[in-house]
């Protein structure tokens, strides 16, 4: 049943509003700038089997094990693969290139270890050029040709290579 509560302010609001911290209860004990209680609201009030706090697919902020783009906090081996339709927080998990291309540990890897591949002097800068100029003149689908090239030359480029096992 729903239970109203009375924050510090003497305001009676839903169970999960809140004017200070210690409005919250249990395992949400922050208060974020729009009155709802979190279970964090930076990485500090993570803790360190789910070091990072990130924004949540449907609504609030949780802890995870690392962000989708930085598998600095992962294992040796393994990237931050996102999780489900979450693309911002993730699971360590090796990238398995090999035996699924596609799948989205291996998209991430790729994704991750790209950019040395697209800069000034990278393998794939002249694709990654065609493909930008393709997006602002044409709409997505029209450019699949190009971003097929793309990803074919970062999968062969050989820091991915490296990292990934392309």
């Amino acid at each position: 049943m729903y239970q109203p509560k009375c924050s510090r302010a003497g305001l009676c609001v839903g169970e999960n509003w809140c004017d200070t911290d210690a409005d919250c209860r249990g395992d949400y004990k922050f208060c974020d700038t729009l009155h709802a209680c979190e279970p964090c609201l930076a990485d500090a009030d993570c803790p360190s089997e789910t070091p990072v706090c990130v924004p949540g697919w449907e609504f609030g902020l949780y802890c995870a094990v690392c962000r989708v783009g930085d598998s600095t906090l992962c294992p040796a081996g393994t990237v931050c693969s996102p999780m489900g339709f979450d693309i911002r927080a993730g699971t360590c998990e090796p990238p398995n290139c090999a035996e699924a291309p596609e799948g989205k540990a291996c998209v991430a890897c790729v994704a991750e270890s790209s950019p040395a591949c697209v800069g000034a002097d990278g393998e794939c800068s002249d694709l990654s050029a065609s493909v930008d100029a393709c997006y602002r003149t044409q709409v997505p689908e029209a450019c699949f040709d190009e971003w097929e090239a793309l990803d074919a030359c970062l999968r062969e480029c050989p820091v991915v290579v490296s990292s990934c096992g392309t």
